[in-house]
């Protein structure tokens, strides 16, 4: 957890201000879901035909991670994923 400090300057008439200091706390961590692709590039592809595209995930933490896939209405984008959620377990 990592305290700081920000201070804010607020004007309180036509010729003065006041600094106000206000302290908060920031927990900051680095998510430990991992792709194996950075950029997918989907095919453009007739309405008959399709293409499949796999991507790996893998959880690098120390815990289960539980994850959901929002993707675009599929009548509009024809792109259909599976499974939508899923947990992942550490490691």
């Amino acid at each position: 957890m990592d305290e700081s400090v920000i201070y804010c300057r607020f004007i309180t008439g036509k010729i003065c201000a006041r600094e106000v200091k206000i302290n908060y706390q920031a927990n900051v961590t680095k998510c430990p879901i991992v792709a194996d692709k950075r950029k997918i590039e989907f095919q453009a592809l007739p309405e008959t035909e399709f293409g499949e595209v796999v991507l790996s995930l893998t959880n690098q933490g120390q815990k289960e991670q539980m994850f959901e896939i929002v993707p675009p209405n599929p009548r509009v984008s024809g792109i259909i994923v599976n499974p939508l959620v899923k947990s992942l377990k550490s490691g």
